[in-house]
């Protein structure tokens, strides 16, 4: 039972301002409004990320329009290396669709991590994939 249905409407407390907070909190949260904030920030065409990634215009227009489900861990890796994303913006995009970075029992995360933080960087996917197939792992993304 709400212990709020007897208050008289003078008394009763506001909660549309928490009700827009929490309205706000799920905008900041979604994949794909993340996913357009990162193009934009970092000043990216939709063909120069979705080229880069591996993905073809149809796949990367349905995950932009929200019309596909939430992509892959490894799509979404190699969305982050098509943005030149650093560590944190990485963890950040991953974590917008429910996925971890980096996953200690996944060999490939320990190439990811060190491409995203090395200072040298930011590494293109080719660059990745180099690494990745040097090492004995297959590539994602980008001309393999």
């Amino acid at each position: 039972m709400n212990p709020l249905i007897r208050m008289s409407p003078v008394n009763r407390p506001d909660f549309s301002k928490l009700k827009n907070k929490l309205n706000d909190s799920e905008k900041e949260d979604d994949f794909v409004r993340r996913l357009i904030y990162y193009i934009n920030k970092k000043e990216k065409t939709h063909p120069q990320v979705y080229n880069a990634a591996g993905m073809t215009p149809d796949c990367f227009h349905k995950i932009i329009s929200g019309k596909t489900k939430t992509p892959t861990r490894i799509s979404i890796i190699s969305l982050a290396f098509a943005l030149e994303l650093n560590l944190e913006e990485a963890q950040d995009l991953l974590s917008r669709a429910g996925y971890y970075f980096p996953v200690p029992t996944i060999k490939e995360d320990v190439i990811f991590q060190y491409c995203f933080e090395d200072k040298d960087g930011p590494h293109t996917i080719d660059e990745v994939n180099e690494a990745l197939c040097h090492f004995g792992f297959k590539a994602v993304g980008g001309r393999n």
